[in-house]
C-alpha cells in the first residue's frame, strides 16, 4: 500500500518529474509471484483539487479512481463532516476573510503599515482570555522581494506610524519587538525550531512576553504548520492560485472554539489581478472552492525526459540487476525492459509524446553503449571523472574534457537549474593596464 500526502501539490514541474519516476516505483513494489501480477493500492489525501482522475492518471498510471468520502445529499455535509453548531442551532464561528484596498494611500506598503499598526494595537484591546490567537500576526509574501520590503517597514515606517498615534490618541503603543521569517532562507535545521517559537502562547498579566509578534513567511508555511494557537493572517497581495490561497489561509483559525481565524489580504491597486478579487469579493469567498484551477502533470513532456528518461532507466536497471552489475558493458536487455515500463506508462497518460520518447530513449542508449564507462559515479569527491556514467546536476563540469557525462537530479527539492552569478572586475585592470604607458 502506498500512502500518498498532499496529492495537490504534486502538480506542475514538480508532478512532471515525479511521474517519470512513478513508473519504476510501481513496478518495484508489484508482486510477480502468482499467476497474475499484483499492484499496489495507493491511497492519496488532497485538499485542493480539480481534474484529479487526470492527474492520478500522469502520476500514477490509474484509470480507475475511487473518491472517498463522496458528497453528501446535502449542500456542505459529507459522510464525515458537517457544519458546527451551537445548542440552539446558531452557525458556529468560523474563518473570516477581510479585503482591504486604498488607492488613495499611494502604495501597497503604506496600507501595510496602516494594517500591521491597527493589528498590533487590536490585540491589546481584546480581553487578556481571548488575546493569544491574535497576538501573533502572521504575515504572507509571495516572494521574498515583497518579504525584503516588509522587513524594511517593521523597522522604520511601522515604529514611526505608532509613534504617530501616540503622539495623536495618546495610545501606549506596542511595539513589534519580537520578530521572526519563516522562510527558504533559513537551514532546514532551523525551521522546526522556528515552528516551536511559533507555538509559544501569550502569557496573561506578563509584562514582557515571549510570544512572536509578527512572523513573515513565504509559502513555506503552505503545508506542515499546524499551529492551534494561530488566529490572525495578514496576505500581501493575492496568491497565485486558489488552491494556494486555501492552503495559506488554512494556517490561522483552526481551532475554531478557541480562536476564530481572522484572514486580511491587502490588495494592490496598481495590480489589475488584485482590483479583480477585490471587486468581486464576497462572490469569490462564497465558491472558494469552485475557483481552484486545474492542476498540470506532463510526465513525458520533451523538458522531462531529457532530464530524467536516463535516470528512470538506470535507476530500474541498478534495482533489479545484481549487486555487481557495471554500466560496462552496456545491459542492453534491462535497459529495453525499463523503456518498456516508461512507454506503457506514457500509452496511458500522453500517448501523443511516444514518438519522442522513442527518439530519446534510443539516442541514450547510443550514448550509454559507446561511451564504455566502467563506473557509475564521475563525481570528483566519490566517484571517477574519467570513468564514471553520471554526476549530481548542478556540479560543475570538467571543461578541459570534451566527454559528455550524465546529469542525475538527486532532490525533488529544486526541479529546475539554478546558477550562481558572480561580477568579474577583470576588465577593470584590463583598462589600467591599457592606459598605463608602456
Amino acid at each position: 500500500m502506498i500512502i500518498q500526502d498532499e496529492l495537490h501539490l504534486i502538480s506542475g514541474p514538480l508532478g512532471s518529474m515525479v511521474g517519470i519516476y512513478e513508473p519504476v516505483i510501481d513496478e518495484l513494489c508489484t508482486d510477480r509471484r502468482g499467476a497474475s501480477p499484483v499492484l499496489p493500492k495507493i491511497i492519496a489525501s488532497t485538499a485542493t483539487v480539480r481534474r484529479y482522475e487526470d492527474q492520478i492518471k500522469g502520476l500514477f498510471g490509474r484509470e480507475t479512481v475511487a473518491l472517498f468520502p463522496p458528497h453528501g445529499l446535502e449542500e456542505g455535509r459529507s459522510f464525515f463532516a458537517e457544519p458546527a453548531t451551537s445548542a440552539d442551532g446558531t452557525p458556529e464561528p468560523g474563518r473570516r476573510y477581510i479585503g482591504v484596498m486604498s488607492a488613495s494611500l499611494g502604495s501597497t506598503q503604506t496600507v501595510q503599515v496602516r494594517v500591521a499598526a491597527a493589528t498590533l494595537q487590536a490585540a491589546v484591546d481584546i480581553p487578556e482570555e481571548d488575546r493569544d490567537g491574535y497576538w501573533t500576526n502572521l504575515n504572507f509574501l509571495n516572494s521574498l522581494r515583497e518579504l525584503g520590503n516588509t522587513v524594511s517597514l517593521l523597522q522604520a515606517d511601522i515604529p514611526d506610524y505608532l509613534t504617530g498615534l501616540r503622539r495623536r490618541d495618546g495610545i501606549v503603543p506596542r511595539w513589534p519587538h519580537r520578530q521572526m521569517e519563516l522562510t527558504s532562507r533559513r537551514r532546514s535545521d532551523e525551521i522546526p525550531k522556528a515552528i516551536e517559537q511559533l507555538q509559544v502562547r501569550y502569557a496573561p498579566g506578563k509584562e514582557r512576553q515571549e510570544a512572536i509578534d509578527i512572523c513573515l513567511a513565504s509559502n513555506i508555511i503552505e503545508v506542515g504548520v499546524d499551529i492551534d494557537r494561530l488566529a490572525l493572517m495578514t496576505i500581501v497581495g493575492q496568491p497565485k492560485t486558489t488552491a494556494q490561497y486555501i492552503q495559506v489561509s488554512g494556517r490561522v483559525g483552526r481551532k475554531q472554539e478557541v480562536s476564530p481565524g481572522l484572514v486580511i489580504t491587502i490588495y494592490g491597486a496598481a495590480k489589475p489581478r488584485d482590483r479583480s478579487h477585490y471587486e468581486r469579493f464576497r462572490t469569490y469567498h462564497q465558491q472558494l472552492y469552485a475557483q481552484v484551477e486545474p492542476t498540470s502533470v506532463t510526465p513525458f513532456a520533451m523538458p522531462v525526459l531529457r532530464r530524467a528518461l536516463h535516470v528512470a532507466a538506470v535507476a530500474y536497471v541498478r534495482q533489479t540487476a545484481p549487486e555487481t552489475l557495471g554500466p560496462d558493458p552496456f545491459p542492453s536487455t534491462a535497459y529495453d525492459e525499463a523503456i518498456r515500463l516508461l512507454r506503457e506508462r506514457a500509452e496511458i497518460a500522453e500517448p501523443d509524446e511516444l514518438p519522442v520518447l522513442d527518439r530519446f530513449a534510443r539516442d541514450r542508449a547510443r550514448q550509454w553503449g559507446g561511451w564504455e564507462r566502467t563506473e557509475w559515479d564521475a563525481n570528483p569527491r566519490t566517484g571517477d571523472p574519467l570513468q564514471g556514467l553520471m554526476r549530481f546536476a548542478g556540479t560543475l563540469p570538467d571543461l578541459d574534457r570534451r566527454a559528455t557525462i550524465w546529469d542525475v537530479p538527486t532532490s525533488m527539492r529544486n526541479v529546475d537549474a539554478e546558477c550562481r552569478l558572480e561580477i568579474s572586475q577583470a576588465y577593470l585592470f584590463e583598462d589600467t593596464a591599457a592606459e598605463e604607458p608602456a
